[in-house]
Formats: C-alpha cells, sequence, structure tokens
C-alpha cells in the first residue's frame, strides 16, 4: 500500500492558504505537505500570491502553472535524465566480463603455480615428463582404433598433424615411451611408421 498522501488540488489549496478549508481537509494538506515538497511549494507560491494581491499588486492568473513549470523545468536541468543510458548498461556488463576473462587468462592464470603452492599439475604439453614419439598412422586406421591403441600404451597428443601427417605423442617417463615404441613398431595394421623424438 502506497503511504504517501494524496496531492491536493489548487482550489483544495487556494482555501488552505485562505484559512476556509474545513479542519478535517486542513490536516490532510498538512501531512500532503510534509511528504510532498511540491506541494510545500504551491502553498509558498500561493501564500506569496495572496499577498501580493492584498498589498494591491496585480499578479498574472497563470502565475501557480507557470511556477509548476519553472520548477520542472529546474528539475530536469538538475538531474540528467537516466533513460538515455539504459541501451548502454547490457555493454557495460559486457565489457566487464570480458575484461576480468581477460585478466584471469592473461595475467592470474599463467602465475597460479607462484601465488598458490601446489597448483602446478597443469603444465603445457611441450612440458610433458617423458620423452615424445613422432607416429604416423595408416590411412585405413578408423579413429575409434587410434584412439584405443593410445589409451593402452598410456600416451596423449600433443602435437599434430604436421605437414607431413606425423602425430607427436607424449608419456608420463621414459620408461613409458620406450614400451610405446615397442608396441608402435608392432602394430603395422594401424602405424605407418614411429620414431623417438
Amino acid at each position: 500500500m502506497d503511504d504517501q498522501a494524496d496531492r491536493p488540488d489548487d482550489i483544495t489549496l487556494m482555501a488552505y492558504v485562505r484559512g476556509t478549508l474545513p479542519e478535517k481537509e486542513q490536516a490532510a494538506v498538512e501531512e500532503a505537505a510534509r511528504q510532498l515538497p511540491e506541494v510545500r511549494g504551491d502553498i509558498a507560491l500561493l501564500r506569496g500570491l495572496l499577498l501580493t494581491r492584498e498589498t494591491g499588486d496585480e499578479a498574472a492568473p497563470g502565475d501557480l502553472g507557470w511556477a509548476r513549470l519553472s520548477r520542472a523545468i529546474d528539475a530536469e536541468r538538475v538531474a540528467p535524465d537516466r533513460s538515455r543510458r539504459r541501451w548502454l548498461r547490457p555493454l557495460e556488463i559486457a565489457a566487464t566480463v570480458l575484461l576480468a576473462v581477460g585478466l584471469w587468462q592473461f595475467a592470474v592464470l599463467p602465475r597460479l603455480p607462484q601465488i598458490l603452492p601446489g597448483t602446478d599439475r597443469y603444465a603445457p604439453a611441450s612440458q610433458t615428463a617423458g620423452g615424445t614419439l613422432a607416429v604416423a598412422f595408416v590411412p585405413e586406421a578408423t579413429e575409434a582404433r587410434i584412439r584405443a591403441l593410445l589409451q593402452d600404451i598410456g600416451a596423449e597428443i600433443i602435437g599434430g598433424p604436421s605437414a607431413l601427417g606425423l602425430w607427436t605423442l607424449g608419456f608420463r617417463n621414459d620408461t613409458a615411451r620406450d614400451a610405446a615404441l615397442q608396441r608402435l613398431s608392432e602394430e603395422t595394421a594401424i602405424v605407418e611408421s614411429v620414431q623417438a623424438n
């Protein structure tokens, strides 16, 4: 529910200023004046108009409306229209997210092992602990057969295919690489050539 008082009309305000308003309506106008600054302004303006008429100065009949219009114009000058920037808000959010992701990707993530010890579980594929092998598969070899063979020997593809069709396989250690070299040399149905790097 709205606790704000209703805005009295001009006739009620003029009766309030002249002192001819019944007590109950007078209390309602005073409550509205406490809650609404524009009502206080209208009361002050009407008192000024009434005072000038009583002293003999004639005021124009539309002074109240003119004063309201002037106040509205002044309020627009003071408070800029924020609705013009509403369409910018999604762009500002997107730019902020992009900046955060870029900062994380290029500034924080590369330094994470230095910042938090024990987070060096991830390393570039070029820095495998064991040696590597260069392998060329026969053109008829299916992806499923190649994948099964690589899983069986514990190899990871860390590069390729090169211009010559060579894949670079990485291993946990040199022992695993040597065992894989022996096994790949025997798999002539899938492997065309294999060589230690």
